[in-house]
């Protein structure tokens, strides 16, 4: 079987990384507009809280549309912080205004630029080894999967050459898509899932008396999926994962009906995209909540 993967959140824990961008976040911020810590921790739990009680209408935003939902996973939550202090700033909050206004005179443009800042700068540490995410079932997994004469490609928003390096560390030989699109694990980085395109096309999730309306127009990942054409689909974050591929099932049966899809579930997954998985019968795909990476064991 041909096996598409996630990387962070599915072969990684990310809380300890996720945990560092948002202190390197706070520290810069806290230098550059002269806040203190302790007025800096309560602005953010005021934002968290915010964001709890409009959990349709934050998170990770791309030309002003959301790409995915503040409590998908931890990173996508840090960069939700982010996110709706630049929607504040923009509505003339006048502590937002306030705060970003300090940022520009440290040539930072926006809270999210700075959060962007903060996640490069974790990348950093993990590839020194100051910070070790990956799953503790990651080698073992990958190996009897590549044994059972599957192949897996890795897909994900990070970097390939992150990714690379902390396979390595594993003791796990794998090749970039560039260097060998054949290779039995191989990794496709920087594959933009979050990026979006006009006109905007999806469907919606309920959840009690909230509908999240997912974005699936998401033209880069459809085409890794074109092209790579999994069989197994495995993500923690239903938006940028496993929409697209649930997608195409629907629309293009012929090339794509009959593929199973993964969500990992962690401590963060909501109960929203969860139920959605465990509940939702498609005709196309079959839907399955991996509770742990060992599950994969069996497939």
């Amino acid at each position: 079987m041909r096996i598409l993967s996630d990387f962070d959140g599915v072969l990684t824990d990310q809380t300890e990384e996720a945990q560092r961008v948002l202190d390197l976040f706070m520290q810069r911020f806290c230098e550059a507009t002269g806040l203190n810590q302790s007025d800096a921790k309560t602005l953010i739990e005021n934002i968290e809280n915010e964001m709890k009680q409009n959990p349709t209408e934050n998170g990770w935003r791309m030309s002003g549309r959301i790409t995915a939902f503040a409590n998908e996973d931890l990173f996508i939550h840090n960069n939700g912080i982010a996110a709706l202090l630049d929607d504040k700033a923009k509505s003339n909050d006048q502590t937002a205004t306030k705060l970003l206004s300090q940022l520009h005179k440290n040539d930072i443009r926006s809270f999210s630029d700075l959060m962007q800042w903060a996640y490069e700068q974790m990348v950093k540490e993990t590839h020194v080894g100051k910070l070790k995410p990956m799953d503790p079932a990651t080698k073992t997994v990958i190996n009897h999967l590549l044994g059972k004469g599957h192949t897996i490609t890795i897909v994900s928003n990070s970097g390939t050459d992150r990714i690379l390096n902390l396979l390595k560390n594993e003791g796990l030989e794998a090749y970039s898509h560039d260097e060998n699109p054949n290779a039995r694990l191989k990794v496709r980085g920087d594959a933009r899932k979050f990026e979006l395109e006009d006109p905007k096309k999806g469907f919606n999730v309920p959840e009690n008396n909230n509908s999240y309306w997912v974005d699936v127009a998401r033209p880069r990942y459809e085409t890794i999926v074109k092209e790579e054409l999994p069989h197994v689909v495995i993500g923690d974050v239903f938006t940028l994962d496993l929409a697209v591929p649930l997608s195409l099932t629907r629309i293009a049966p012929e090339n794509f009906g009959g593929m199973q899809l993964f969500l990992r579930k962690r401590n963060y997954t909501p109960q929203w995209s969860e139920k959605f998985i465990r509940n939702n019968h498609e005709k196309s795909a079959k839907l399955n909540v991996l509770n742990d990476l060992k599950e994969l064991l069996e497939l």
